[in-house]
């Protein structure tokens, strides 16, 4: 009985053994759901609202390198979100009152890379990285038309992440970490289809392309780890200026409003 008996008190002190406080190389990949909301305005007047309850995977792959006397880290990740979408839109017959533009699954995608450096303390450490990042959105969006109808909507944007991640030592070989960043809004593309809708004269205006300019996006989270799990809350937050306007057949001037989108969920993540 005694090799067994050193054997489980080995396994015991490696899994009291404290987690590095460093980025480490590896893969890891994750699970979420969240609670989505999105507001656009159109002319300074409030003009859509839409709320999804979303299921989301995200996958991310980090390799760590030795430069000179520090560690410098490159991560690739990228992730994927879904939920039934329910959208209403402000009435033209009665400004007053919202109608009910229907259900439809609005997926979205956010694949970014990022590159940082650990600068580690007694108990703690932190982590400063910039990076690059895209966005891409399948929306539906109401028409401000008597008649119900809606169109399709493709949305695009480039940005620039820019954050920091602190971490803290805790009991029982766990850690806590905590992430704060700002996203730089770079550029971006609105690609709308209202020739989809045969019911309202938007078949006339047909597809449309507009440029995003403006914005910026906030994000954080807090988790605990404890190797190979961590799991904690997170939000999100968007934040896009009107599009440019175009003009179609000499009639409709198409834009997009400025929008606002709030996400809050939960994240579970294993590492390999």
């Amino acid at each position: 009985p005694m090799p067994r008996a050193r054997n489980v008190a080995a396994v015991e002190s490696r899994l009291r053994r404290p987690m590095s406080l460093s980025t480490q190389t590896g893969f890891d990949i994750g699970l979420e759901n969240s609670e989505y909301r999105w507001r656009d305005w159109a002319s300074g007047q409030p003009y859509s609202q839409a709320t999804s309850s979303r299921i989301g995977m995200s996958i991310g792959v980090t390799q760590v390198f030795e430069v000179g006397e520090d560690d410098v880290f490159v991560r690739l990740e990228s992730g994927y979100s879904a939920g039934n979408t329910t959208r209403k839109i402000r009435s033209a017959v009665n400004p007053d009152a919202l109608k009910d533009a229907g259900k439809k699954s609005e997926p979205w995608w956010d694949s970014r890379l990022i590159v940082g450096s650990d600068w580690n303390f007694r108990d703690f450490s932190m982590a400063p990285y910039v990076g690059i990042g895209y966005r891409a959105l399948k929306t539906t969006a109401a028409l401000n038309l008597p008649a119900s109808g809606s169109y399709r909507r493709d949305i695009q944007h480039h940005y620039l992440p820019v954050g920091l991640i602190f971490r803290h030592s805790l009991p029982d070989g766990a850690r806590l970490s905590s992430n704060l960043e700002y996203d730089h809004f770079v550029s971006g593309k609105v690609t709308s289809y209202y020739a989809e809708n045969p019911e309202t004269n938007a078949q006339a205006i047909g597809t449309v392309k507009n440029a995003l300019k403006k914005g910026l996006g906030v994000r954080g989270s807090v988790t605990y780890e404890q190797d190979p799990w961590s799991v904690g809350p997170f939000f999100r937050f968007w934040k896009i200026g009107a599009s440019d306007s175009i003009q179609v057949k000499s009639v409709y001037d198409v834009y997009e409003g400025i929008n606002k989108s709030y996400e809050v969920g939960v994240n579970a993540r294993y590492r390999f």
